[in-house]
């Protein structure tokens, strides 16, 4: 569980440094780049979200790792954090879109 955590967070960390360094906001599926007024603030605040959720899955990776007793507190934490994280990042974006 441990490694699955880990892999998430460095792939969240690769994606999230690309959208953000090369605006390559066609990965987000959730904002069209025809719809899009602002694509380079758009890319910066979904790069820092998706680094910020990546910070998250290395924490509960490193959580899992120390207190595996606990694995399930980390798990729970994990998904509500995520999906707090996930409304947070679907509001804000919408003063990007036109």
């Amino acid at each position: 569980m441990m490694l699955a955590f880990a892999g998430f967070g460095v792939l969240l960390g690769i994606l999230g440094g690309y959208v953000w360094r090369y605006e390559a906001i066609w990965l987000l599926s959730n904002f069209r780049e025809e719809t899009t007024k602002d694509k380079a603030g758009l890319a910066r605040w979904a790069g820092k979200w998706l680094l910020a959720m990546a910070l998250l899955a290395l924490l509960t990776s490193a959580g899992i790792a120390f207190f595996s007793p606990y694995e399930g507190y980390f798990v729970a934490f994990f998904v509500v954090t995520l999906l707090l994280m996930t409304i947070f990042y679907l509001i804000g974006g919408q003063k990007y879109t036109k």
